[in-house]
């Protein structure tokens, strides 16, 4: 990561619908963010999660240009013997914000492995807080179906398959509606399975964006024993 933004930005492709706006404001996702937020009331401490939102909204990206991947992500990364061997998927890579890509701080290291990071980097505080940002906004979004209940749950399980599926695409609208994140482990298996509930899955897994102290990714708690 380090190596690529130090590649010079210039002519590099802009944040767009191509990319989900990787690399560009997260305001963009402000309205999608809030909905999530108000499926997860009752589930988490949104209002502590709607001040992490808050906060990455307030350091807007003033710096120059640089290169992200758009995606960094566990399953974008090959390993080799246990070493970082390749990265792959750079579909949503461009030049702009560098912050998305380190929303990977908080979905996939531990602590230690976040402060390694952010000083590797050496990561400003805006920076920091915008990428708490995109890894709640990443986090946060499934909940829409997992917490839209039994009408529109099979709806949007019934879009994802068939956006995943090699033969079929869904429409334009149905893209738009959907949220852009990974639904690996999300959504039910079918539209009969049961809930998912917030034990499970990637939705435990961002509880840590909420903690103070960046701590490790723990199991599904109450919130207030995580964030104290």
């Amino acid at each position: 990561m380090a190596a690529r933004q130090g590649i010079d930005a210039a002519g590099g492709p802009r944040p767009g619908k191509h990319n989900w706006f990787r690399g560009a404001t997260l305001r963009t996702y402000d309205a999608q963010a809030q909905r999530a937020l108000a499926a997860l009331d009752g589930h988490l401490d949104t209002g502590l999660a709607r001040e992490v939102w808050k906060t990455a909204l307030d350091t807007p990206w003033t710096g120059a240009d640089i290169r992200f991947h758009g995606d960094a992500a566990p399953g974008n990364l090959l390993l080799d013997d246990g070493e970082l061997a390749a990265v792959i998927d750079f579909g949503t890579c461009g030049v702009g914000d560098p912050s998305c890509d380190m929303a990977i701080a908080w979905t996939l290291l531990t602590a230690d492995g976040r402060q390694a990071f952010r000083e590797r980097l050496a990561v400003d505080e805006a920076t920091w807080a915008r990428g708490r940002g995109w890894a709640l906004w990443k986090h946060s979004s499934p909940a829409l179906g997992l917490w839209a209940g039994p009408t529109r749950r099979p709806r949007i399980h019934a879009a994802c398959s068939r956006r995943s599926s090699p033969n079929t695409r869904p429409t334009a609208t149905e893209v738009e509606r959907l949220p852009p994140a990974p639904y690996q482990g999300t959504f039910p298996a079918s539209s009969n399975s049961p809930p998912v509930g917030p034990s499970s899955g990637r939705v435990a897994s961002w509880m840590a964006i909420l903690a103070p102290s960046a701590g490790v990714l723990v199991p599904w708690k109450p919130l207030s024993s995580v964030a104290t």
